[in-house]
């Protein structure tokens, strides 16, 4: 019962849960089937219950066993869309471009993002690129609940394109 209210946090959490459910499920099948089994001689609604339970079990192991991979090799979190993502952060004032945009989780619920930005013309100045960086951070915090982000900023002159993927400009850039 304590689990009941938390197991969607995290994985672990549902790992737990689902762990918890199968000896519970497990336990009130054996009893079930016991009793049947005493009161009809009906052998055969063990390997019932105990398929019906391994497949319940089953079900809840490949679903969180979809979430772990997807963490583990680095996806884009399904409630995160790359694509708006990449183009709000173009659309951020003095923002000309950017390339290595990567969002992925942590863990559940911990998207973490890292790109590359590449800045209009004449905004050299240090604390101009510390606002830009401040704008960034918080709206993607806002908007996308990434709270953990790695925002390199370049300026107009850093000759990226050959170093890197290719660099996504906003429209109205050359």
């Amino acid at each position: 019962m304590i689990l009941l209210g938390r197991r969607n946090d995290n994985l672990n959490i549902r790992a737990a849960f689902l762990h918890m459910l199968g000896d519970t499920f497990g336990s009130v099948g054996a009893i079930t089937a016991g009793v049947v089994i005493w009161t009809t001689g009906w052998i055969h609604i063990d390997i019932i219950v105990s398929l019906l339970i391994g497949g319940i079990i089953l079900w809840g192991s490949v679903k969180l066993l979809r979430e772990t991979i997807k963490i583990i090799i680095n996806a884009t979190p399904e409630d995160v869309d790359y694509e708006e993502v990449k183009q709000a952060l173009l659309a951020i004032e003095h923002f000309a471009g950017l390339h290595d945009l990567h969002i992925w989780s942590l863990a559940t619920g911990y998207p973490v993002l890292s790109a590359h930005i590449r800045l209009e013309p004449g905004c050299s100045d240090s604390a101009h690129w510390q606002e830009c960086l401040w704008n960034a951070k918080v709206m993607l915090k806002k908007r996308f609940g990434i709270t953990h982000t790695t925002l390199q900023l370049e300026p107009e002159s850093f000759e990226s394109e050959e170093l890197h993927s290719k660099v996504y400009y906003r429209p109205d850039q050359p």
